[in-house]
């Protein structure tokens, strides 16, 4: 990602050297863009090609949930793609995530090793405590397909149907009103 040139004021803007430590929200609304130039021909085939057909579909489907105004074809596109996302989801998991072995973060090992010497009494600010030794203790990490992200995807189209646009809706608390209203 460090090598996608900028487009644009707000379009992609330069990403850092590593963007696996960015900030969630914002490595998703720019990684997205850039996803399928990045992945192309960084695997080799099969995978290659299996991995481009997802971004594709994952793309295609976040673009059709982020639309402002649907029509019943739109809604009707958004299930098939959504089927088909589930498919290759499932292939991912069966065929690609055995071929690499994944570990996690070298920020989560961090955390966890931080944890670690909180839950057994451990000051972690003491002098005697070095920085944790984050390599030794990555552990594997899988992709999960049980997770209700996934399981929601199905509902997003009968949502859409009975609510309106995602757009529309926030799940923000209200504030209180203000006490010049009364």
């Amino acid at each position: 990602y460090h090598k996608v040139l900028t487009f644009g004021c707000d379009t992609v803007r330069h990403f850092c050297s590593n963007s696996s430590e960015m900030k969630k929200t914002l490595r998703i609304c720019y990684c997205l863009k850039c996803a399928i130039l990045v992945f192309k021909n960084l695997l080799p085939e099969p995978y290659n090609t299996s991995v481009l057909k997802l971004l594709f579909l994952l793309c295609h489907w976040h673009g059709l949930a982020k639309l402002c105004m649907n029509t019943d074809d739109t809604l009707a596109l958004m299930d098939s793609v959504t089927v088909k996302l589930g498919h290759h989801l499932q292939e991912f998991m069966a065929e690609m995530c055995p071929a690499f072995p994944t570990k996690e973060l070298h920020r989560e090992a961090e955390h966890q090793s931080w944890g670690t010497i909180w839950k057994y009494g451990g000051d972690p600010t003491a002098s005697s405590h070095s920085e944790p030794s984050t390599n030794a203790g990555r552990r594997l990490k899988t992709f999960n397909l049980q997770t209700y992200k996934l399981h929601a995807l199905g509902d997003y189209t009968a949502q859409i149907w009975a609510y309106g646009t995602t757009d529309s809706i926030s799940t923000q608390p209200v504030h209180r009103l203000s006490s010049s209203s009364s």
